[in-house]
Protein backbone atom coordinates (compact mmCIF):
# COMPACT_ATOMS: atom_id res chain seq x y z
CA UNK A 1 0.00 0.00 0.00
CA UNK A 2 3.12 2.37 0.01
CA UNK A 3 2.39 5.89 -1.90
CA UNK A 4 4.46 7.87 -4.01
CA UNK A 5 4.45 10.52 -1.07
CA UNK A 6 5.72 7.38 0.92
CA UNK A 7 8.92 7.56 -0.86
CA UNK A 8 9.59 10.94 -1.31
CA UNK A 9 12.55 11.56 0.84
CA UNK A 10 14.29 8.36 -0.58
CA UNK A 11 13.62 9.65 -3.90
CA UNK A 12 15.55 13.01 -3.30
CA UNK A 13 18.57 11.14 -1.96
CA UNK A 14 18.36 8.69 -4.71
CA UNK A 15 17.85 11.60 -7.41
CA UNK A 16 15.21 9.09 -8.67
CA UNK A 17 10.63 9.72 -9.30
CA UNK A 18 9.01 8.61 -6.41
CA UNK A 19 6.04 6.98 -8.33
CA UNK A 20 8.77 4.91 -10.41
CA UNK A 21 10.33 3.54 -6.50
CA UNK A 22 6.91 3.48 -5.17
CA UNK A 23 6.04 0.85 -8.29
CA UNK A 24 9.05 -1.06 -7.06
CA UNK A 25 8.11 -1.66 -3.63
CA UNK A 26 4.17 -1.89 -4.07
CA UNK A 27 5.52 -4.87 -6.13
CA UNK A 28 4.01 -3.85 -8.94
CA UNK A 29 7.62 -4.00 -10.87
CA UNK A 30 8.10 -7.43 -9.85
CA UNK A 31 4.73 -8.93 -11.20
CA UNK A 32 4.96 -6.87 -14.50
CA UNK A 33 8.17 -8.52 -15.18
CA UNK A 34 7.44 -11.68 -14.54
CA UNK A 35 4.53 -11.49 -16.37
CA UNK A 36 7.06 -10.56 -19.51
CA UNK A 37 8.46 -13.84 -18.23
CA UNK A 38 5.77 -15.82 -18.21
CA UNK A 39 4.15 -15.06 -21.64
CA UNK A 40 7.71 -15.42 -23.63
CA UNK A 41 8.23 -18.80 -21.76
CA UNK A 42 5.09 -20.06 -21.56
CA UNK A 43 5.53 -20.87 -17.71
CA UNK A 44 2.91 -19.63 -15.33
CA UNK A 45 2.86 -18.73 -11.59
CA UNK A 46 1.64 -20.98 -8.95
CA UNK A 47 -0.50 -18.76 -7.19
CA UNK A 48 -1.89 -15.33 -7.76
CA UNK A 49 1.26 -12.97 -7.03
CA UNK A 50 3.81 -15.81 -6.49
CA UNK A 51 5.02 -16.79 -3.26
CA UNK A 52 8.07 -14.36 -2.75
CA UNK A 53 9.38 -16.39 0.26
CA UNK A 54 12.80 -15.22 2.12
CA UNK A 55 15.47 -17.08 1.08
CA UNK A 56 19.06 -16.84 0.85
CA UNK A 57 20.99 -18.28 -2.23
CA UNK A 58 21.84 -21.47 -0.60
CA UNK A 59 18.11 -22.29 0.22
CA UNK A 60 16.70 -21.42 -3.70
CA UNK A 61 16.52 -24.88 -4.81
CA UNK A 62 15.60 -26.05 -1.43
CA UNK A 63 12.60 -23.69 -1.61
CA UNK A 64 11.66 -23.36 -5.16
CA UNK A 65 10.84 -27.14 -5.94
CA UNK A 66 7.38 -28.80 -5.24
CA UNK A 67 5.96 -29.16 -2.32
CA UNK A 68 6.16 -33.16 -3.02
CA UNK A 69 10.03 -32.80 -2.49
CA UNK A 70 9.89 -30.02 0.10
CA UNK A 71 9.16 -27.30 -1.53
CA UNK A 72 6.82 -24.43 -1.83
CA UNK A 73 5.35 -25.01 -5.27
CA UNK A 74 2.82 -27.12 -6.13
CA UNK A 75 4.00 -27.39 -9.58
CA UNK A 76 7.21 -27.78 -11.37
CA UNK A 77 7.88 -25.01 -14.89
CA UNK A 78 6.49 -21.87 -12.51
CA UNK A 79 7.65 -18.37 -12.19
CA UNK A 80 8.30 -16.65 -8.86
CA UNK A 81 10.41 -14.25 -7.22
CA UNK A 82 12.69 -14.51 -3.60
CA UNK A 83 12.99 -11.82 -0.95
CA UNK A 84 16.93 -11.89 0.02
CA UNK A 85 18.38 -11.57 -3.33
CA UNK A 86 18.10 -9.02 -5.02
CA UNK A 87 19.12 -7.42 -7.49
CA UNK A 88 20.52 -11.24 -8.31
CA UNK A 89 18.60 -13.73 -10.86
CA UNK A 90 18.11 -17.27 -11.05
CA UNK A 91 16.34 -20.32 -12.55
CA UNK A 92 15.74 -23.76 -10.77
CA UNK A 93 16.84 -26.46 -12.65
CA UNK A 94 16.33 -30.50 -12.21
CA UNK A 95 17.74 -33.31 -15.28
CA UNK A 96 17.03 -36.86 -15.06
CA UNK A 97 20.19 -37.41 -17.04
CA UNK A 98 22.58 -39.10 -14.63
CA UNK A 99 25.54 -38.01 -16.19
CA UNK A 100 24.55 -34.23 -16.24
CA UNK A 101 23.38 -34.44 -12.61
CA UNK A 102 26.93 -35.93 -12.08
CA UNK A 103 28.76 -32.53 -13.40
CA UNK A 104 26.46 -30.36 -11.27
CA UNK A 105 27.70 -32.32 -8.38
CA UNK A 106 31.26 -32.24 -9.52
CA UNK A 107 31.18 -28.88 -10.06
CA UNK A 108 30.01 -27.83 -6.69
CA UNK A 109 26.46 -27.28 -7.85
CA UNK A 110 25.28 -28.44 -4.84
CA UNK A 111 23.70 -32.28 -4.25
CA UNK A 112 20.72 -32.04 -5.82
CA UNK A 113 17.91 -32.71 -7.18
CA UNK A 114 17.36 -29.55 -7.97
CA UNK A 115 20.15 -26.81 -8.67
CA UNK A 116 20.14 -23.03 -9.12
CA UNK A 117 22.17 -21.17 -11.46
CA UNK A 118 22.43 -17.60 -10.02
CA UNK A 119 23.78 -14.49 -11.61
CA UNK A 120 24.47 -12.06 -8.46
CA UNK A 121 23.41 -8.68 -10.67
CA UNK A 122 20.93 -6.88 -13.16
CA UNK A 123 22.57 -4.14 -14.77
CA UNK A 124 19.34 -3.04 -16.35
CA UNK A 125 21.46 0.47 -17.32
CA UNK A 126 24.01 -1.64 -19.55
CA UNK A 127 21.41 -4.24 -20.68
CA UNK A 128 18.73 -2.32 -22.24
CA UNK A 129 21.11 -0.19 -24.71
CA UNK A 130 22.33 -3.77 -25.21
CA UNK A 131 19.01 -5.34 -26.27
CA UNK A 132 18.14 -2.07 -28.23
CA UNK A 133 21.24 -2.66 -30.29
CA UNK A 134 20.38 -6.21 -30.78
CA UNK A 135 17.14 -5.82 -32.08
CA UNK A 136 18.12 -2.91 -34.43
CA UNK A 137 21.40 -4.73 -35.69
CA UNK A 138 20.45 -8.14 -35.90
CA UNK A 139 16.53 -7.61 -35.72
CA UNK A 140 16.85 -10.54 -32.52
CA UNK A 141 14.45 -9.90 -29.41
CA UNK A 142 15.94 -10.14 -26.05
CA UNK A 143 12.75 -11.69 -25.39
CA UNK A 144 9.16 -12.11 -27.09
CA UNK A 145 5.89 -12.64 -25.98
CA UNK A 146 3.95 -16.20 -27.21
CA UNK A 147 1.24 -16.21 -29.65
CA UNK A 148 -1.43 -16.50 -26.91
CA UNK A 149 -0.80 -14.67 -23.35
CA UNK A 150 -0.81 -17.03 -20.00
CA UNK A 151 -0.32 -14.13 -17.13
CA UNK A 152 -1.99 -10.93 -16.41
CA UNK A 153 -0.52 -8.15 -13.51
CA UNK A 154 -3.92 -7.28 -12.68
CA UNK A 155 -5.11 -4.07 -10.79
CA UNK A 156 -5.59 -4.73 -6.78
CA UNK A 157 -6.85 -1.68 -4.71
CA UNK A 158 -4.94 -0.24 -2.27
CA UNK A 159 -6.78 1.33 -0.15
CA UNK A 160 -11.31 1.49 -0.72
CA UNK A 161 -12.17 3.42 -3.87
CA UNK A 162 -15.65 4.99 -4.73
CA UNK A 163 -17.47 5.52 -7.62
CA UNK A 164 -16.76 8.11 -9.15
CA UNK A 165 -12.67 8.16 -8.56
CA UNK A 166 -10.75 8.52 -11.76
CA UNK A 167 -7.78 5.67 -10.94
CA UNK A 168 -4.09 7.28 -11.20
CA UNK A 169 -0.73 5.98 -13.26
CA UNK A 170 1.54 2.45 -11.54
CA UNK A 171 3.06 3.15 -8.24
CA UNK A 172 0.51 5.76 -7.37
CA UNK A 173 -2.04 5.76 -4.57
CA UNK A 174 -4.92 3.84 -6.11
CA UNK A 175 -3.86 0.20 -6.63
CA UNK A 176 -1.17 -2.40 -7.11
CA UNK A 177 -0.20 -4.79 -9.52
CA UNK A 178 -0.33 -9.53 -9.08
CA UNK A 179 0.65 -11.76 -11.64
CA UNK A 180 -2.63 -14.31 -12.27
CA UNK A 181 -3.25 -17.08 -14.96
CA UNK A 182 -4.38 -15.18 -18.23
CA UNK A 183 -7.61 -17.87 -17.82
CA UNK A 184 -8.02 -16.90 -14.41
CA UNK A 185 -7.79 -13.01 -15.36
CA UNK A 186 -10.15 -13.64 -18.00
CA UNK A 187 -12.86 -15.89 -16.26
CA UNK A 188 -13.25 -13.75 -13.23
CA UNK A 189 -13.19 -10.72 -15.63
CA UNK A 190 -10.15 -8.87 -13.59
CA UNK A 191 -8.66 -5.45 -15.16
CA UNK A 192 -5.76 -5.97 -16.51
CA UNK A 193 -2.91 -3.43 -15.05
CA UNK A 194 -2.09 -1.87 -18.37
CA UNK A 195 -5.91 -0.49 -18.90
CA UNK A 196 -5.92 0.96 -15.36
CA UNK A 197 -4.29 4.25 -15.81
CA UNK A 198 -7.28 6.84 -16.63
CA UNK A 199 -10.24 4.45 -15.99
CA UNK A 200 -12.98 5.87 -14.05
CA UNK A 201 -15.17 3.66 -11.12
CA UNK A 202 -18.20 3.32 -11.62
CA UNK A 203 -18.84 0.68 -8.51
CA UNK A 204 -16.78 0.84 -5.09
CA UNK A 205 -13.45 -1.29 -4.70
CA UNK A 206 -12.22 -2.87 -1.08
CA UNK A 207 -8.84 -2.16 0.09
CA UNK A 208 -7.07 -5.48 -1.11
CA UNK A 209 -9.83 -6.94 -3.55
CA UNK A 210 -8.91 -7.06 -7.61
CA UNK A 211 -10.56 -4.08 -9.64
CA UNK A 212 -13.24 -6.06 -11.87
CA UNK A 213 -12.96 -4.83 -15.28
CA UNK A 214 -16.84 -4.48 -15.21
CA UNK A 215 -16.47 -1.97 -12.44
CA UNK A 216 -14.21 0.96 -14.58
CA UNK A 217 -15.19 2.68 -17.74
CA UNK A 218 -11.63 2.52 -19.46
CA UNK A 219 -9.98 5.31 -21.14
CA UNK A 220 -10.48 3.83 -24.92
CA UNK A 221 -8.56 6.71 -26.30
CA UNK A 222 -5.40 5.44 -25.05
CA UNK A 223 -2.56 3.71 -27.50
CA UNK A 224 -2.19 0.96 -24.53
CA UNK A 225 -6.46 0.49 -24.86
CA UNK A 226 -6.16 0.28 -28.80
CA UNK A 227 -3.04 -2.07 -28.33
CA UNK A 228 -5.26 -4.55 -26.08
CA UNK A 229 -8.23 -4.16 -28.08
CA UNK A 230 -6.16 -5.47 -31.24
CA UNK A 231 -4.77 -8.58 -28.62
CA UNK A 232 -8.22 -9.67 -28.02
CA UNK A 233 -9.17 -9.66 -31.31
CA UNK A 234 -6.09 -11.78 -32.05
CA UNK A 235 -5.17 -8.91 -34.82
CA UNK A 236 -1.24 -8.91 -36.12
CA UNK A 237 0.62 -6.42 -34.48
CA UNK A 238 1.74 -4.35 -37.66
CA UNK A 239 -1.07 -2.45 -37.39
CA UNK A 240 -0.68 -1.10 -34.09
CA UNK A 241 3.04 0.15 -35.08
CA UNK A 242 0.55 3.16 -36.68
CA UNK A 243 -0.73 4.28 -34.19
Amino acid sequence: TVTPRDQEERARRVGANPWMLSSFVDGTKTMVEMTCLANSTGLLPDVRGMHGPNATIDQLPKVFCPSSDGGVLSRAGVVDYAIGVAPGVFVIIATDHPAIADNLRYLQLGPGPYWSLFRPYHLANLETPMSVARAAIYQEATIAPRPVAVAETIAVAKRDLEAGEKLDAIGGYHYFGLIDRAETVDAEGLLPIGLAEGATLNSPVRRGDPIRRDAVAIDESTTLAKLRKLQEAGAPLEPALRF
